[in-house]
């Protein structure tokens, strides 16, 4: 399974670690984030989403730190079971965590 990454939303200077990562379905997985030059609180809130290969115009929301309504159907359950979930390591750097990647979490 090919994951691309893009970026985790923001309006800052935002890290994600380098793209394409290539994995095996059923694998645990992790993607970092980081996000610098920005002032303010120093607790900032990620979001996770993909662009699907076949609707690369369309966004597939997938977690979420601040808003627990943010996963698309696809992904909500996925996310009330942690199987998908994000792990703070400070107030401006995360991890996001799938546990069991599945062949549907390919994006862009």
């Amino acid at each position: 399974i090919a994951l691309l990454l893009g970026m985790c939303a923001a309006q800052r200077h935002v890290q994600v670690q380098d793209g394409p990562l290539v994995r095996a379905e059923g694998y645990h997985i992790t993607i970092w984030c980081n996000v610098s030059g920005y002032s303010g609180s120093t607790q900032q809130n990620f979001e996770w989403s993909i662009y699907l290969p076949s609707a690369p115009e369309r966004q597939i929301q997938i977690v979420s730190t601040n808003d627990p309504d943010y996963p698309y159907a696809v992904f909500g359950g996925r996310v009330r079971n942690k199987e998908v979930y994000i792990e703070r390591i400070d107030g401006d750097s995360a991890l996001l965590h799938i546990t069991n990647l599945q062949l549907g979490d390919t994006g862009g």
